[in-house]
């Protein structure tokens, strides 16, 4: 029977939590994706159940905290939730700017800034401001698209007209872009708007003619917008019955300040004082500020017009209210300059980082250039050296060569010595000549010996200095060669890297003098420009000098610029 020990308790313990530590770590994340999966597909049921398994989960990584209350936020945001607040958006702005997450900080801002613009038009337009610099820097256009369709929407409700069409127009290219058509049913309605404030007025009807061929694509409880954009279309092609068939249809799905003025005007066309008194009112109560204004002014000039000169001085009373409200207001927030300046800050960012990868890239260049420079020069003195070296190598070789055959000469006249005198001693017959003749013939061999020794020593230094000597010869003859067909009108068009080395060893060993006067001359002088100076210091024509390079006359006035260019001045 095996006894489970304490050890071994312990280490089942730790693994099984260790597996419902992954376990965890797996669902949090897979109910974080669905979250904002059910989100972006406008699933808010869905979306909520899996809010509330992650609440049950106890988070405690910072980056799954930071995005649980950013999806928090946009569920009870879209939710029109009452416990709606801000606090939580806070964390997850502080966590993303900390690691510089531009989509999920655009994200952030976008709904920090829709729940304070209620509260603080200012506050929530510079939120919406930052929303936007970090939508730029992501490639997420559904992103992109909201919020630029906000700042349309807001810039054409706080009267900033001109900003409101610049957006507009913003909004209606990425919608195109997309495809989406309910974004671009949107996109026309307010490029409508924003073309009926600027007084654009066929681009105003082009662009609702093109909203009304996407109205399918937004849902019915959504259309009272289009709607009332519909009937005052109607109304100034003199439809009166299906512009008010429109309003009301309009204010049966939402009550909005256009739907009921529409109705003032044509009730009051049609002698309904009361009813018109009535809907203007509502339409007042209903509308922006700017809006009011509007109305009210249409109103006063249409009771002045037709005598109803207490009633339109009620209304002047009251526009001149609201109008210094507007204005006081306008001077306030400031929105537009606070606008161009934000996008002033983006601009003057964005040119700086330009100018200073622009300043980068030069240095690189120079840079480059540089080391470019010095690794040619490089070379060209490597190349110098080894032809110098190689040069000394084979006179070294020559001179000990000429060393080993001066001393055999010499060892090879010792033996004849040695051997004359072993012929003198052999004659005399003489018993005691034989130890000096046996001392003669050991010298013999021990020279003869040498000679061998020093004779593969000498062809070694020979076959070296050969194999120097023919490299040497064969770089020179091809340079030569060069050399030659040059003169009798040939062309370097066609000549690699080592014919131009050749052509020029050859001149440095022909022409030494004026190569190192040419050396003292010039700097940075490539192989192709050192060739252009010799022909042009040997007399020949213009003409002559591009036929011999192959190069037309825009190439040799570059060539004859930059060699100036290079000219030391003494």
């Amino acid at each position: 029977m095996k006894i489970i020990t304490f050890k071994h308790s312990i280490l089942f313990i730790c693994g099984l939590c260790g597996i419902l530590f992954l376990v965890s770590c797996h669902n949090t994340d897979h109910y974080l994706e669905l979250t904002e999966k059910f989100l972006y597909e406008d699933k808010l049921d869905s979306a909520k159940l899996t809010l509330e398994q992650l609440e049950d989960a106890k988070l405690d990584e910072e980056d799954d905290i930071a995005k649980y209350n950013l999806l928090k936020t946009e569920y009870l945001y879209r939710s029109y939730s009452d416990t709606l607040t801000d606090a939580m958006i806070d964390k997850s702005i502080a966590y993303y700017q900390k690691v510089n997450d531009a989509e999920n900080l655009a994200n952030c801002y976008y709904y920090k800034a829709r729940i304070v613009h209620d509260k603080n038009i200012k506050k929530g337009i510079l939120l919406m401001k930052e929303a936007e610099r970090r939508g730029n820097e992501t490639k997420d256009i559904k992103l992109k698209h909201k919020i630029l369709e906000s700042l349309t929407d807001w810039n054409l409700n706080s009267g900033e007209y001109g900003l409101g069409y610049d957006y507009a127009k913003k909004n209606l290219a990425i919608s195109l872009q997309d495809g989406n058509k309910n974004w671009l049913a949107y996109a026309y309605i307010f490029l409508h708007v924003a073309c009926d404030r600027l007084d654009k007025k066929q681009e105003k009807i082009d662009n609702l003619k093109k909203a009304i061929s996407y109205i399918e694509n937004v849902s019915e409880s959504e259309r009272a917008q289009f709607y009332t954009m519909i009937a005052a279309y109607h109304y100034d092609n003199g439809n009166i019955k299906k512009a008010t068939d429109y309003y009301e249809k309009s204010l049966s799905i939402q009550k909005n300040a256009p739907g009921y003025f529409g109705l003032a005007v044509i009730y009051y066309k049609q002698g309904e004082f009361e009813t018109s008194k009535k809907y203007f009112k509502e339409a007042i109560d209903r509308g922006e500020t700017s809006y009011k204004v509007n109305i009210m002014d249409f109103q006063r000039n249409l009771y002045y017009k037709d005598g109803r000169i207490r009633e339109a001085y009620e209304i002047c009373n009251q526009e001149i209210e609201n109008t210094r409200y507007l204005d006081s207001e306008r001077a306030a927030l400031d929105l537009r300059n606070l606008q161009y300046k934000l996008d002033k800050e983006v601009i003057d960012l964005k040119r700086q980082k330009t100018i200073m990868n622009t300043i980068g890239l030069v240095c690189l260049f120079i840079l480059l250039s540089l080391s470019l420079f010095l690794y040619i020069k490089y070379r060209r003195n490597k190349l110098k050296q080894q032809i110098y070296k190689d040069q000394l190598t084979i006179n070294n070789y020559e001179g000990i060569i000429r060393e080993l055959e001066s001393e055999d000469v010499r060892k090879k006249q010792e033996i004849a010595e040695y051997n004359a005198k072993i012929a003198e001693l052999q004659s005399s017959q003489q018993v005691q000549n034989l130890a000096a003749i046996e001392d003669y013939k050991e010298k013999i061999s021990l020279l003869e010996s040498e000679n061998d020794i020093k004779e593969k020593t000498l062809n070694e230094y020979k076959e070296k200095a050969k194999i120097l000597q023919n490299d040497q010869n064969k770089r020179i003859g091809n340079g030569r060669k060069l050399y030659d067909q040059l003169l009798a009108g040939g062309s370097i068009s066609l000549w690699n890297k080592k014919d131009y080395e050749d052509f020029l060893q050859y001149y440095s060993i022909s022409e030494v003098t004026y190569m190192a006067r040419m050396e003292e001359s010039y700097t940075k002088l490539s192989p192709r420009y050192q060739i252009y100076v010799i022909l042009h210091d040997k007399g020949w024509s213009k003409e002559q000098i591009m036929s011999a390079m192959g190069i037309s006359a825009a190439t040799y006035r570059t060539i004859k610029f930059r060699v100036n260019q290079c000219k030391l001045t003494i």
